[in-house]
């Protein structure tokens, strides 16, 4: 699996934390990563590939599997890979900070009947990045490697239908019954702007 991330390189040519972070992430569940800023590129094409692929006439971004957009900072380039990725019918995950609203040009793709099935547009925190990357493999069918491992062991009794229906969501959306549960409740905690402000000191 061939995941690119494409951001702004720093001042000095480098890579941001939050590239980094992406990369380290992706690497860590087995993904090649390829990218704009050198600094995070950890793979290369085969030879022989780039060979048949300049015969061929195509660009790196054609074998690519996914992309991963960090739209901290965006610019013309990733806003061209970001384009060119949803043409090509590629899954794209775009990552806005909290409370940074998508401009107009994403606005438009994702209200696009075609388009908005393969842009995937998350707000992140440092406490919600590494899920939204998660969840995204998930959705690539990758296996990942979770930067928060479940530890608390808790009993749920329920009713032979919820299980009937927990297995048959589980078994389409490739997972385990717990997975499944524990992404769900990912998702509302994630939805949930109550617990982000008041969690914490409710639980005291």
């Amino acid at each position: 699996m061939r995941i690119y991330i494409a951001g702004m390189p720093t001042k000095s040519g480098g890579a941001g934390i939050v590239l980094e972070k992406i990369a380290d992430q992706l690497t860590a569940s087995g993904i090649a990563v390829l990218s704009n800023v050198p600094a995070v590129s950890k793979n290369t094409l085969p030879a022989q590939e780039i060979a048949l692929a300049e015969k061929r006439g195509e660009v790196l971004l054609d074998h690519m599997h996914a992309f991963i957009v960090d739209g901290s900072s965006p610019d013309s380039q990733t806003g061209y890979i970001t384009a060119y990725a949803i043409f090509r019918k590629k899954h794209v995950l775009y990552l806005l900070p909290q409370k940074r609203k998508a401009d107009q040009s994403l606005q438009m793709l994702a209200q696009n009947k075609s388009s908005s099935q393969f842009l995937h547009i998350r707000h992140w925190t440092d406490g919600t990045l590494p899920r939204h990357i998660n969840d995204f493999l998930r959705r690539l069918s990758v296996s990942v490697k979770d930067s928060e491992t479940p530890t608390i062991k808790f009993t749920l009794r329920i009713t032979p239908s919820i299980d009937q229906y927990l297995s048959w969501r589980a078994k389409r959306s490739g997972a385990k019954k717990a997975d499944f549960l524990r992404q769900m409740i990912g998702e509302e905690m994630e939805k949930d702007e109550y617990y982000k402000k008041n969690g914490e000191s409710d639980n005291l």
